[in-house]
């Protein structure tokens, strides 16, 4: 499925990939700092969640880039990472993984608080730059423009790494009453799943159209 997906994103992206060759308007459109994941980024949750929504450090963090730059590993869910990391050996692979898609969606210029991390050394200001910086020009990574999108990444090793650590909880507790095993895998999905929430409730907004589209057919041009 990952072959096949990839064919048919590589014929969605052939003309940017050869404007790519040369100047364009696509790859002058950088965007790598300011849609970089932040490095507390990973503790964050969503400011739009109930139980979160008065923390004021992740509207400062989120706000530019809720949609890629939200990274929040969750209490439950790292909870399970740290079990299935310390308990099997395997999922430690999965751990390198995430490192470092970590800190490739980091970008070019280490960001605390939606800001890069500025440097005083007697007159001279400077940044930390991290490793994208030296990739960001090479083809390929200059379409990307988004390193924030490298926690996607991160997700599918923490899913790992989470799954790791729930199925050593499981036979752990296959001695004791499956009834009750059963509630508590329930209980922890749910739990889960809500602490996610991006939006919760999903905002929705009207269907109406608006009356002015509607004026437009009175226009001959």
């Amino acid at each position: 499925m990952g072959m096949i997906a990839s064919v048919l994103l590589l014929l969605l992206l052939i003309p940017a990939i050869s404007d790519a060759t040369h100047e364009s308007a696509y790859t002058e459109t950088q965007g790598f700092i300011r849609y970089s994941s932040d490095l507390l980024a990973i503790v964050t949750p969503s400011f739009f969640h109930p139980l979160f929504q008065n923390l004021d450090y992740s509207r400062q963090i989120l706000g530019t880039n809720l949609g890629e730059g939200i990274g929040y590993i969750g209490l439950f869910v790292g909870i399970l990472v740290i079990i299935g990391v310390v308990k099997q050996r395997d999922s430690r692979w999965w751990l390198m993984l995430g490192l470092i898609a970590w800190v490739m969606s980091l970008g070019p210029l280490l960001k605390v608080l939606d800001k890069p991390v500025q440097l005083s050394l007697e007159d001279y200001e400077t940044y930390i730059t991290l490793p994208f910086a030296l990739l960001e020009g090479l083809p390929g990574f200059n379409l990307a423009r988004t390193p924030a999108r490298f926690t996607f990444t991160v997700a599918i090793a923490v899913a790992v790494m989470a799954g790791y650590g729930a199925a050593w909880l499981w036979q752990y507790r296959r001695k004791s009453d499956q009834k009750w095993r059963y509630v508590f895998a329930i209980l922890l999905a749910v739990l889960i799943v809500f602490e996610y929430q991006s939006f919760f409730p999903q905002p929705t907004v009207s269907a109406e159209i608006p009356q002015a589209v509607y004026d437009l057919r009175e226009r001959d041009d």
